[in-house]
């Protein structure tokens, strides 16, 4: 069975992701992950393996133990997963134009 450690960097080579940004998206330090990624600290929080569960789609469960399927769910594309990093990256402004940009292209899509 893979260690956390080995399975958080796992998570971070699937996503191409560094240590910071993957920090800064879960809202932990750079440090914390860093101690994590080199087997200095063995265990996480359910409340981490959930944000990291919702943010990029691994099960929690798998995260805490390294049991059972991997991912949430199959219909998670890596576009998908993709798409959520960037919006969990955004700020309250961003985030309200993405919004009103979805709100707009469904109204496009209804009149079409």
């Amino acid at each position: 069975m893979p260690t956390l450690q080995t399975r958080l960097r796992l998570i971070l080579e699937e996503q191409n992701i560094k240590q910071v940004d993957f920090a800064r998206t879960v809202g932990v330090s750079a440090n914390y992950i860093n101690l994590l990624a080199n087997g200095k600290k063995l265990n996480i929080s359910l409340h981490l393996a959930k944000i990291i569960e919702d943010n990029y789609g691994y099960s929690r469960s798998w995260i805490l133990s390294g049991k059972g399927e991997k991912l949430m769910s199959t219909t998670i594309t890596p576009l998908r997963l993709k798409l959520m990093q960037k919006i969990n990256q955004l700020n309250e402004k961003d985030l309200n134009s993405v919004l009103g940009f979805i709100q707009l292209l469904e109204e496009i899509s209804h009149t079409i």
